[in-house]
């Protein structure tokens, strides 16, 4: 059969069908049609947080909810989608029941990315997220494939949760410049990074390795400076190895450097090495994260910019935070530091000696170092690394 007398072969194949087709409708038999597609809703808008900063000397604007976990439910609750913001609030939720009556959309304090929360504010005495509910609303338009729009009116968290997404929000910014090292934000299931937060104004504004979460006081969510640096205390304690993860969970409390007397500490102060290297590394990783070299306190007090030299050594954990920037800088990020952390390492010295052993260190490095008063060769004759 040739190609012309196949196709003329399939026109009245089709032509016949047709016939039958409209004989059988004719006579009343049914016949069973192609079902239609469904509608696919998208119920779209972006979520804000009223929040006072102070980096921002205060003042007081509505922020979007950068990577908030989302979920769409059906008025009997059924889970129809699931999501996370992107970094400026937006959401798009689409499901073929989002139209139905009676469907809401949830904001999360939580914060998901490769298949799992990642970071997330949990309440202090619940120990759970915090949640806002509102109506799916909004008007209604068509596209030409038929998928209907809902525009939802802007999701505002005021009041007293806003510091719950000011938290993950900020986070936010270390997870972008993590880089490609460490176990627990890249690729392996461990504990999310947790922040304990509330209406509580005493017993915060620090890390508890015995509880492997950051308590804070209602007032420093206003510091992205605090913020950021709690975190970084928690990031050292992960690359270190120091989260245990077994089958998935953790065995309990990993066990976390002695710090020895650090309090209280500060930029200025002379402490003891341990203290200076853990307070300059979560200070620097705040300073680099934020791309803003002070340390701004939750009440709006910029301390001075890390650039001084004390002559305590490694005995100043402003020395150290600033040689740190300087390494970070030269190294384009955090990651050859990142991977020198491949255990516990306890002071600055350990750490810039892991830095040589993997060939990290050039002149450019060390000119960091001896920038703050500290001395490669004396700093790593006094603490070999294991």
């Amino acid at each position: 059969m040739t190609d012309n007398t196949q196709a003329r072969a399939d026109r009245w194949r089709k032509r016949l069908s047709a016939v039958a087709m409209a004989v059988l409708i004719a006579a009343g038999v049914a016949v069973a049609q192609p079902a239609a597609a469904a509608t696919t809703y998208c119920v779209k808008g972006t979520g804000y947080y009223w929040q006072s900063i102070a980096e921002d000397d205060f003042d007081s604007s509505w922020n979007t909810a950068g990577s908030s976990d989302w979920t769409l439910k059906s008025a009997n609750g059924q889970v129809l989608k699931k999501g996370t913001t992107s970094a400026d609030g937006r959401f798009s939720a689409c499901s073929p029941a989002a139209g139905a009556s009676g469907v809401t959309l949830t904001l999360s304090s939580t914060a998901s990315a490769n298949g799992r929360v990642q970071w997330r504010t949990v309440s202090r005495t619940s120990l759970t997220p915090y949640q806002i509910t509102v109506p799916v609303s909004g008007a209604r338009t068509t596209a030409a494939d038929g998928t209907v729009t809902i525009a939802q009116p802007n999701v505002q968290i005021d009041g007293n949760l806003a510091g719950a997404w000011h938290i993950i929000d900020t986070l936010r910014l270390l997870w972008d410049k993590r880089g490609s090292t460490g176990a627990c934000w890249n690729g392996s299931a461990c504990e999310a990074l947790t922040f304990r937060w509330g209406t509580q104004t005493s017993g915060g504004g620090v890390w508890v390795p015995e509880l492997h979460d950051v308590v804070l006081d209602y007032g420093d969510a206003t510091s992205k400076h605090t913020i950021l640096h709690e975190a970084g205390h928690w990031w050292q304690w992960t690359l270190a190895g120091q989260h245990l993860e077994g089958n998935g969970k953790y065995k309990g409390w990993a066990k976390w450097m002695d710090i020895g007397d650090c309090d209280p500490h500060d930029y200025d102060l002379t402490t003891n090495t341990t203290c200076a290297w853990t307070e300059g590394w979560a200070n620097a990783v705040a300073a680099h994260a934020l791309g803003d070299r002070r340390y701004v306190y939750a009440d709006g007090r910029p301390d001075a910019v890390f650039d001084t030299t004390y002559s305590t050594a490694d005995r100043s954990e402003g020395n150290i935070t600033a040689a740190l920037l300087g390494i970070f800088d030269v190294d384009g990020g955090f990651d050859r530091s990142a991977k020198a952390m491949g255990t516990l390492r306890t002071t600055f010295g350990q750490y810039y000696g892991a830095r040589g052993t993997l060939k990290y260190n050039n002149a450019a490095t060390d000119a960091a170092v001896k920038k703050f008063g500290m001395d490669p060769i004396l700093i790593l004759s006094s603490a070999p690394v294991s």
